[in-house]
């Protein structure tokens, strides 16, 4: 390492260490040099608390705390008196400024645990994301192909991120607060959740909760799909003539009794041991009948198993992204895509809103602010005040993440020269339907 940093006083080195802009830095700095290890055991409170509040944004802040918090709970969520009050407590802890308050050691780790998982996130939603809206804009002729085509685009902004940080954690906690298992504890159904939860945001913050909704479903259809295909693969590399609904049944993974969400006996696999008789069900995963039936009730249960595990499971492929799959799958109760749903909550805001739109009050974009809606938003609801908690339009905005980014970002695409209307009419968008392609078990008989 830089000998200049090894020369410089304890003091100082201390302060070297509390301005680190992030984990990686911090680890590869006090791995290679004991002095600097030193300075960090002694001021370790304070220097994780530090890094921690330089790499979350603090819009984001309140929200991964209150993530953490809730992953507290007993493994199968909390009930539902112990959810509402969690609910209420965070109107006061939003109020708060965290980022000039010193954050405990044990919260700070868990913090730099649970960020790892969100940087992934991160980086994977705008990698797939920032080339739909290039390829919208240039089959819609709004750019040239090679303006289109050019780099990746710029880096993500310092509101573009807090806006991705605040809707990742918030998903994060949803989880926590709604787990989706109704056998477990009393559950709240799907209106309840949107009327306790969701209506304490605004509909545009609502709306960014969709859109990781959306791109979290995407990514585990591409995973059901990656085990579906090595499954066949691998039945059919076998060469095995027996009834090949019999052979599905025989390569479905056992029944664990140690199988549950809060068992930490092997590292390794805590992400694939997240509840009891995740294989309980008559028929079979890979199956005609269940793909129809279950697939996507499914993924709604995966999707509450947390941020975590889908880093991990998204990472995975071959028989290692099967058997991941295979054994976390279950039927789960009401979460974040019926909550989405259900019918906004007629607070004293949302009967001003619909007053104000109702007269014709149009809304101005001043400038890119984490705490106010995009330029997108407004241009999507045709610059009125949003009634709904979701857009006029939104399966193809939601497809490019739309409420996420910068006005200069979608001003270089030339997309606001167009009607939002127009944008998904005119773009090709088509939502999938998986249940309606053929199943592995379909697949197989007709390779037979």
């Amino acid at each position: 390492m830089n000998c200049s940093l090894e020369r410089l006083s304890p003091e100082l080195q201390r302060l070297v260490l509390l301005q680190l802009p992030s984990f990686q830095s911090l680890h590869s700095l006090i791995q290679a040099s004991p002095q600097y290890y030193q300075i960090f055991a002694a001021s370790k409170e304070r220097i994780l608390s530090a890094v921690i509040k330089r790499i979350i944004h603090p819009d984001a802040l309140p929200d991964a705390l209150a993530a953490v918090r809730a992953s507290f709970f007993e493994p199968r969520g909390p009930n539902r008196e112990t959810a509402l009050s969690f609910i209420d407590s965070l109107r006061h802890d939003r109020k708060i400024d965290h980022s000039k308050k010193l954050l405990p050691l044990s919260t700070s780790i868990s913090l730099c645990q649970l960020h790892r998982s969100i940087e992934y996130l991160v980086y994977d939603f705008t990698q797939r994301t920032s080339p739909v809206l290039k390829q919208y804009s240039q089959s819609l002729g709004l750019t040239h192909h090679s303006e289109a085509s050019e780099g990746e685009g710029p880096p993500l902004s310092s509101i573009e991120e807090a806006r991705l940080q605040r809707a990742f954690y918030r998903v994060e906690l949803y989880g926590h607060l709604f787990y989706t298992d109704p056998g477990a504890r009393e559950s709240m159904r799907a209106l309840e959740q949107a009327h306790t939860f969701l209506a304490e945001f605004p509909p545009w913050q609502i709306e960014e909760l969709a859109c990781i909704r959306d791109y979290i479903s995407r990514r585990l259809a591409e995973a059901f799909d990656q085990a579906e295909d090595h499954f066949v693969k691998t039945v059919l590399a076998e060469g095995d003539d027996q009834d090949h609904n019999h052979d599905t049944k025989s390569l479905a993974p056992a029944e664990n009794d140690n199988d549950d969400k809060d068992n930490e006996d092997d590292e390794d696999n805590e992400d694939d041991l997240v509840g009891p008789n995740r294989f309980d069900l008559d028929d079979d995963f890979f199956s005609k009948s269940t793909k129809v039936s279950y697939h996507d009730t499914y993924m709604e249960y995966m999707l509450s198993l947390g941020l975590p595990f889908l880093h991990h499971l998204f990472k995975k492929n071959g028989a290692e992204l099967m058997q991941s799959i295979v054994v976390n799958v279950r039927y789960g109760g009401d979460f974040l895509t019926t909550a989405l749903k259900a019918p906004p909550k007629r607070t004293v805001t949302y009967v001003m809103e619909e007053i104000a739109r109702d007269n014709g009050v149009k809304l101005k974009f001043y400038g890119d602010d984490a705490k106010e809606p995009n330029e997108a938003w407004l241009w999507s609801n045709d610059f009125a005040p949003s009634v709904s908690w979701n857009s006029l339009c939104t399966q193809a905005l939601r497809h490019w993440g739309y409420v996420f980014w910068d006005r200069s970002r979608l001003r270089a695409s030339g997309i606001f020269s167009l009607s939002a209307r127009d944008v998904e009419d005119k773009c090709g968008f088509r939502k999938r339907s998986r249940m309606r392609e053929p199943s592995a078990e379909e697949r197989l008989e007709r390779g037979k």
